[in-house]
Order: structure tokens, then sequence, then C-alpha cells
């Protein structure tokens, strides 16, 4: 079974963590990548999966973190 990279991206889309996973296929890699920005990293802005070196697509965070505001 491939293996996939999920790149975490702060607000400025910066790489804040590389993750790794499992699937069948790219399709099935991006179905499992929304159910993480969901629920394993809901405080990140974006995902990307990647293939080697081919992106594969882009999550962007369904409910992106609050910002903070300073008084």
């Amino acid at each position: 079974m491939p293996g996939f990279r999920c790149c975490l991206l702060d607000g400025s889309d910066m790489i804040i963590e590389v993750d790794t996973i499992q699937s069948e296929d790219e399709l099935r890699a991006m179905v499992v990548a929304a159910h993480l920005i969901v629920r394993k990293y809901p405080s990140v802005g974006a995902i990307e999966v990647w293939d080697e070196s081919h992106r594969i697509g882009r999550i962007n965070n369904p409910k992106p973190p609050a910002s903070k505001v300073r008084a």
C-alpha cells in the first residue's frame, strides 16, 4: 500500500509538521487527510497531500483557528 506525505500548514502556508498515511490510492489519501484535519489537527490552516514530489491536493481547514487578538 502506497505511503503519502501530509504537510500540515499554518495560516501563512509554512509547514509546521509532516505526517504520513498509508492509502490504496490518491483519492482515498485525500479522504483520510480530510478526516485528519478535522479530528487530529484542528488547529492547522491546511493539509497538502504529496506522493513523493507530486502534490496530490490541498485541503483548507473548514474551521480555521480563531485569530488571537491583543488588547
